[in-house]
C-alpha cells in the first residue's frame, strides 16, 4: 500500500525489523505505553513509548 494514495501520514517510527511488519498491538498506561511488533521472519519486538509534554 503506498501511503500517498491513502492520505495518511507517518507520524512515528519503530526501527529493529529488516522484514515487513505484519502485525503492531499497543497498551497506553498513563504517559508511557508499551507497543509489540511482529514481522514475517518471526521476530517479535517490543518498544516503550513515552509521551512528550508540551
Amino acid at each position: 500500500m503506498n501511503k500517498a494514495d491513502t492520505g495518511l501520514e507517518s507520524v512515528l517510527s519503530l526501527g529493529g525489523h529488516k522484514a515487513p511488519v505484519v502485525t503492531v498491538d499497543w497498551c497506553s498506561a498513563m504517559d508511557c505505553g508499551t507497543c509489540l511488533t511482529a514481522s514475517m521472519d518471526g521476530k517479535i519486538k517490543l518498544s516503550t513509548l513515552l509521551a512528550q509534554k508540551p
